[in-house]
């Protein structure tokens, strides 16, 4: 369950950060992606809008995005996805803000290793979490 859950929200973040990337393409915000003093900004960026997405699908009303688009598959009952939209938009807010607290805390080249690997190891620890306490029967079973 949790590796089920790791790569449908990489794949779906990974997604919404190419849909941005081709919207500052493809508009005045090119220089966002060019400009060298964006640079440190990029990961903040890309993590905010995908909270954001995520955030925007349950105020709809929905399940959220990560159900409309992975629902089927994973067969797992509608709180659940609530829940998970709700807990992973909020983590996608703590990258974005321990980006810019990191990039201006640490040297340029360590920020660039932390850039590439922590969110990686963040989320796959958020996965083995969310697998074990977002389930029903995660739930149920502390409740009781």
């Amino acid at each position: 369950m949790a590796w089920g859950i790791f790569w449908r929200v990489w794949l779906s973040e990974f997604c919404a950060a190419l849909a941005l990337m081709g919207l500052f393409l493809v508009t005045s915000l090119k220089s966002v992606l060019y400009g060298s003093q964006w640079t440190l900004w990029h990961p903040t960026i890309a993590f905010g809008w995908f909270a954001l997405l995520l955030f925007a699908s349950l105020l709809r009303g929905g399940n959220g995005l990560l159900h409309v688009v992975w629902g089927r598959s994973l067969n797992r009952p509608e709180s659940f996805w609530r829940r998970l939209n709700a807990w992973t938009g909020g983590l996608y807010v703590a990258l974005a803000i321990a980006n810019v607290v990191v990039a201006n805390a640490v040297p340029f080249g360590i920020w660039l290793h932390l850039k590439n690997f922590g969110p990686l190891f963040v989320l796959l620890g958020f996965s083995v979490w969310a697998a074990r306490h977002l389930t029903n029967n995660g739930r149920a079973a502390s409740v009781a």
